[in-house]
């Protein structure tokens, strides 16, 4: 069974948010040495509780510490962001670590209300209802900057391209708090996010079993060697069978022949803004 990690970056009691930074790497390093597959970091602002704010950038840092694992967004939530720079930051992750970058999305503010505002993208928000738009731009864009689409003649955004352009597409999931959650129409795989409902709030133990460890509801971790103990057993915040991953196919809305390429998705339209 392969074993994933989502890690929130929690700010321990007695901690700061660098020491959380810091832990995120060192657990992130120890969870390749266990043989964890991937490692996906979470997304949360304008909390005292966890530090991790900008997925994209420790994506980078944990990649640089790490050799094989892969390393992925928990996710991205896409609501906030012009799909275009998502797709840059990731197409720069996968220039840099090719083949393991994972880049998960979802449609979850990650923040109370107020900070909504303050994060998106003009002076007015997105209705929810453009999410699948967001969603199927970012994986276009991802795949013409790839060579393995491209935008049909006439259409708004055909001399823009992500960059830096080159081979491989950082694989795609959507979250979603339930398996039925993620929309058909978003095109990519659905996970679930356990780790977003109520759980005991308990740290693993050493010796627990990993499948037992997943229904923690966070780590928090005393300190970095009881953090690298407890990762020799059970440092998965999440695995791959509870979390319900299904295959990319059974979320295409419209699957082409493996001859043809998808149709190209339409723009926003600016006004579906809320005002």
């Amino acid at each position: 069974m392969k074993l994933s990690a989502l890690d929130q970056s929690p700010i321990r009691k007695g901690g700061t948010a660098a020491d959380a930074v810091h832990e995120t790497i060192a657990l992130a390093k120890a969870c390749e040495g266990f043989g964890y597959s991937r490692y996906w970091l979470a997304e949360h602002h304008n909390t005292s509780s966890f530090a991790g704010s900008t997925p994209e950038v420790l994506i980078a840092r944990v990649a640089a510490e790490t050799k094989s694992m892969r390393i992925g967004s928990g996710g991205i939530m896409l609501p906030h962001y012009s799909p275009l720079k998502v797709a840059e930051n990731f197409r720069m992750l996968e220039t840099l670590y090719p083949e393991r970058v994972d880049l998960a999305i979802g449609r979850a503010p990650g923040a109370d209300g107020r900070t909504s505002v303050a994060l998106q993208s003009g002076p007015q928000a997105w209705d929810i209802g453009v999410f699948p738009q967001q969603a199927a731009l970012l994986r276009h864009y991802l795949e013409e900057a790839a060579g393995l689409a491209e935008w049909p003649e006439g259409h708004p955004y055909r001399q823009i391209h992500a960059s830096p352009r080159g081979p491989g597409v950082p694989e795609m999931w959507m979250l979603a708090s339930s398996v039925m959650g993620g929309s058909s129409r978003s095109a990519v795989p659905t996970r679930s996010r356990p780790h977003c409902l109520p759980r005991r709030r308990s740290t693993p133990r050493l010796g627990q079993r990993p499948r037992a460890a997943a229904r923690s509801w966070r780590l928090m971790l005393p300190s970095p060697a009881t953090l690298l103990r407890a990762a020799a057993s059970s440092c998965a915040c999440a695995c791959a069978g509870c979390w319900g991953a299904l295959p990319l196919a059974q979320f295409l809305a419209q699957p082409s022949p493996p001859d043809q390429k998808r149709a190209c998705p339409s723009v926003p339209n600016p006004s579906r803004r809320r005002g």
